[in-house]
């Protein structure tokens, strides 16, 4: 809900009717023990020119969907990662929010070859980022790090509370530039998202990762997240 109050306010839109919505999301759920539900927000009517009617009337849309049952999200897959030739442009004004242009994506994700789970998108700078659909993390050193959304990128729910749970933990978290080389060169790689939880990835490219114990700071995110 916070990120989307983000990014109605990013947007320049009327600011959703929280408990509307809540009303509504607990009615769409009925009889779903376990799934994905999706909210979209939409401005609604415009005119030509892409001009918003005045004054502006927000609609919310819907979707409830089974948990997928594909491969990546069974925690015994082992995920490896793909670097893509698509770069993500620089917009400070939509950088972090969840907008609907997910072109950038849309494109890098044709390029996965068979058996790849994820791809990691740089920024037109050659700066890691993102992968297409999760945020990333790299353990460097002993430290953790986690690129910065700055001119590109989402700020994903799942990282804002890893960030959030550092901050009230002794332990670090860097929000910091990721090269390509610094990725290569990680003692661990981890991709997040709400449906993936945080996973480590196994292999980038031709790099293999060790598998290393499960730090204090991931496993009260995944428990505070997903009750594992």
């Amino acid at each position: 809900m916070r990120r989307l109050l983000r990014g109605c306010e990013r947007l320049a839109l009327p600011p959703v009717d929280a408990d509307a919505l809540t009303a509504d999301v607990q009615k769409a759920c009925i009889g779903h023990i376990q799934g994905v539900l999706k909210i979209i927000l939409s401005a609604g009517h415009v005119e030509r020119g892409y001009q918003r009617i005045a004054p502006t009337m927000p609609h919310y849309y819907l979707h409830v969907t089974s948990w997928p049952d594909t491969p990546l999200y069974h925690p015994s897959t082992e995920i490896q990662l793909q670097l893509c030739q698509t770069r993500l442009g620089s917009q400070p004004l939509l950088s972090g929010i969840k907008h609907l242009n997910r072109l950038e994506q849309v494109l890098a994700r044709a390029e996965l070859s068979p058996g790849i789970a994820e791809g990691v998108m740089l920024n037109q700078q050659g700066e890691v980022v993102e992968g297409i659909m999760s945020n990333l993390m790299i353990r460097w050193d002993g430290r953790y790090i986690t690129p910065p959304i700055r001119d590109c990128g989402v700020a994903g729910v799942v990282r804002d509370l890893l960030i959030e749970q550092a901050a009230q933990s002794d332990q670090v978290l860097e929000i910091s530039t990721v090269t390509l080389e610094m990725l290569i060169q990680a003692d661990a790689v981890y991709l997040m998202n709400s449906l993936l939880g945080i996973r480590q990835v196994a292999a980038f490219e031709n790099h293999q990762y060790p598998q290393i114990p499960v730090s204090t700071l991931v496993r009260k995110v995944s428990e505070r997240c997903f009750r594992v």
